[in-house]
């Protein structure tokens, strides 16, 4: 195997984003960001996501195995989704350098790493246009080449330089690395296959592939949430029936307890949808909870945005 290979942390879809109530879709960085910047300047490397080796028995010894070995180890860490956190964690041990740090300016650093170099990108929002999206494949490009000069960059072999990383051999590397690239069915290609159909409104289409993508990963709130509004959507066997059974995948959020505006805001979408069907005035009530909910959550984002500004 002659290619580098860079491995990929980062959450998929649209993730929740808790501190600022606010939505991340952290497919537009990988895609426009990273995957171009490998495609179009840095083809001397092999480009893994972690989600790749998803949906396989092996997922963790892969996973394990390209955290040790990789050549190159990109972990954005914007929205502090646990499993990236770990899974940066776990490189810092394995390996002493060659690991790059992403995040959202508005995301919080962890004590434990805030005295690492971080590359940081300003808040995209619902768009990155080309500009942006070139400004950061421009960062991202130096700090892979200053990656390059093997210099320290785990917290741990900084603090203790007389440690002496564990071993893995190459065969075994290499087979885990075939494993990954031979995978023509991963997460992102069923999410963006689900994507692409529920854009076309083709709902019934998606509710199969997302059902598979639940029992992938049946912690994943964005994929149960997508789940819920293709079934509702859909309309079949018949609107109430979809409706009633899209109420049951929501529910498995939690949305009484949520503060995630998209769960809220489906919930809500499904009740009133139910009242204006069935006319019983408690889903009436229940949608203008979770409506209520969602629009309080939105203003305090919008009023802790704004507050600095004004008071400056």
């Amino acid at each position: 195997m002659s290619q580098k290979v860079c491995f990929v942390i980062m959450g998929f879809g649209k993730k929740m984003d808790y501190e600022n109530s606010k939505e991340v879709d952290l497919d537009k960085i990988y895609k426009k960001v990273i995957k171009e910047l490998f495609e179009k300047d840095l083809t001397d490397y092999d480009l893994i996501r972690a989600d790749e080796i998803a949906g396989s028995s092996l997922i963790d010894v892969s996973m394990y195995t390209l955290l040790m070995k990789s050549d190159l180890v990109i972990a954005d860490i914007t929205t502090l989704n646990p499993n990236a956190i770990y899974e940066l964690g776990v490189r810092h041990a394995l390996k002493p350098y060659s690991t790059i740090i992403m995040a959202e300016e508005q995301c919080r650093i962890p004590f434990d790493l805030n005295h690492s170099r971080f590359l940081v990108y300003k808040e995209i929002g619902e768009t990155l246009d080309d500009k942006e999206a070139q400004a950061i494949r421009e960062k991202l490009k130096e700090f892979v080449v200053a990656s390059e000069k093997k210099e320290s960059d785990s917290p741990l072999y900084t603090f203790l330089p007389h440690i002496s990383p564990p071993v893995l051999s190459d065969d075994e590397y290499h087979k885990r690395v075939d494993e990954a690239k031979g995978k023509s069915e991963n997460i992102s290609t069923l999410v963006e296959q689900a994507e692409n159909l529920k854009n076309q409104d083709q709902f019934e289409y998606a509710i199969p592939i997302l059902e598979k993508l639940v029992n992938l990963l049946p912690n994943n709130d964005y994929v149960v949430q997508q789940l819920a509004l293709c079934t509702y959507k859909s309309e079949i066997p018949n609107k109430t029936l979809a409706l009633e059974k899209a109420l049951d995948i929501i529910k498995k959020l939690c949305p009484k307890n949520s503060l995630d505006i998209e769960t809220l805001g489906i919930t809500g979408a499904i009740y009133k949808r139910l009242f204006r069907l069935n006319r019983n005035f408690d889903y009436l009530d229940e949608a203008i909870y979770y409506y209520k909910k969602d629009i309080l959550l939105k203003m305090i984002t919008t009023m802790e945005k704004i507050l600095p500004i004004v008071c400056y």
